[in-house]
């Protein structure tokens, strides 16, 4: 029985000690497949920058609602002690109390007056009634609050583009790495004919070295390969605002997208982006009226009511008091004229700034439609040659085979294939990626 129960425990024991490295392994992989669509999806809910632009234009949306102060009253309730002999002061608040006796007006009491308390409870209102330079402040705020939004809008079209890169270039890294490790498996088999074949003397020892620097190579670009994934890789996980260190894998292998977008209607003065700096210098030109209709009075009206008394919570006198106040600043000394001058020049530097911004994208727009074309033209030209390349490598295996072909010339052409391989994944990625640069630029979904 104790034999039986101890082999159970082996065998347990066994069993525990071949699953435990699954399980680690299991445990430190953060991997996970992804599709383009769950990326973007990611990114867009916690990307920094977008997070930021967000704040932003909540920081705005409070600017403005501070602007309702141009219409909405200003109460202020205040609680005030005063305690005194000054002749004048004790005499006023006997008054405000509504205390005063005969006897007061006696001049020695008048003059020497005993200390005194008074308790003031007061509520003073304030309402603006026409105040010109604070409407047209107003409209400037609301300008900046819409060039905040827009600007947030085109964030999340610039992140996505960034996502889509990042993407697609851990895509382009695995692929790069799939040929090289491809080449490295046939270039170990050409390394073990050759020296079966200088071992009966068929090639020599030059033909061998070749084959073994052939293999030194392709295990150094591997690392290169690998190295890039992981680059790519961390580059996206920052995009979508994780863990650096998450492994994220792409769903899809690199393959040819299409524009879905006509790239020659499109008007760039619909761009979210020249759109926030129209807003801009629409705000500018708020900010010239606002100091110019400084130079207009202001009208503002107010009221008050006070109660008084001796002690803290007894109030036994109460008043009250309204008016209205006209202001009007006449001269301050020539700071409102240099006032709108200087807004008018920040206003002409907005118009300027946004005028270059909308030549230099448009020559930007037109760049990215020339490169997709020549992108077009490169992955075309480099899948032609590796098809080409692939047919002559084929060729000179079968010479080789035959003993009609060096082992140099055959390194050579497995070589040349597999940068023609490599080539072709770059003019694929570069394609792809100038589709979505010029998708970028077109603010396309």
């Amino acid at each position: 029985m104790r034999k039986i129960l101890l082999g159970a425990k082996i065998k347990l024991l066994m069993a525990t000690l071949m699953l435990l490295p699954a399980t680690l392994k299991a445990q430190q992989d953060t991997s996970k497949t992804w599709t383009l669509d769950e990326v973007l999806e990611v990114a867009e809910a916690n990307n920094w920058q977008i997070q930021k632009s967000a704040q932003e234009v909540l920081s705005q949306k409070a600017e403005y609602r501070s602007t309702l102060a141009t219409f909405l009253p200003r109460i202020n309730l205040s609680e005030t002690v005063t305690h005194t002999n000054n002749p004048l002061a004790a005499f006023g608040i006997k008054l405000q109390q509504e205390i005063v006796a005969q006897s007061d007006f006696n001049p020695e009491l008048l003059n020497d007056p005993e200390e005194i308390t008074d308790f003031n409870l007061g509520v003073m209102v304030e309402q603006p009634l026409i105040n010109p330079d604070a409407f047209a402040g107003r409209k400037a705020v609301s300008h900046k609050l819409e060039a905040s939004k827009q600007k947030a809008a085109h964030m999340k079209y610039y992140i996505k583009y960034m996502v889509k890169q990042s993407y697609y270039a851990i895509q382009l890294a695995q692929a790069k790495h799939n040929v090289l490790e491809e080449a490295l498996k046939h270039a170990k088999e050409n390394h073990r004919i050759a020296r079966d074949n200088q071992d009966q003397g068929y090639v020599n020892k030059a033909d061998v070295m070749a084959a073994n620097v052939r293999v030194l190579d392709l295990q150094a670009k591997i690392e290169e390969a690998q190295n890039d994934v992981v680059s790519a890789g961390q580059m996206l996980a920052f995009l979508l605002g994780r863990d650096i260190d998450e492994r994220i894998i792409p769903g899809e292998e690199l393959s040819k997208v299409l524009l879905t977008v006509n790239a020659s209607e499109f008007d760039l003065q619909t761009r979210s982006d020249v759109l926030a700096m129209s807003s801009g210098v629409k705000a500018r030109n708020k900010m010239v009226g606002m100091q110019k209709m400084k130079f207009l009075p202001r009208l503002n009206a107010f009221g008050g009511y006070n109660f008084h008394g001796d002690e803290l919570t007894g109030f036994d006198a109460e008043s009250w008091v309204v008016g209205a106040k006209l202001q009007w600043t006449l001269f301050s000394g020539n700071k409102n004229l240099a006032s709108v001058k200087k807004a008018k020049a920040n206003a002409q530097l907005a118009e300027i700034r946004k005028n270059e911004y909308v030549d230099k994208n448009r020559m930007e727009l037109d760049k990215a439609r020339r490169k997709l074309k020549v992108a077009g033209n490169s992955l075309n030209a480099g899948q032609l040659a590796e098809q080409q390349m692939k047919e002559a490598l084929r060729i000179r295996k079968d010479r080789y085979k035959e003993g009609l072909e060096r082992t140099s010339d055959l390194l050579a052409a497995e070589a040349a294939y597999s940068q023609k391989q490599l080539e072709r994944l770059n003019a694929l990625y570069n394609y792809n990626n100038a589709v979505f640069y010029l998708e970028y630029l077109m603010e396309a979904e």
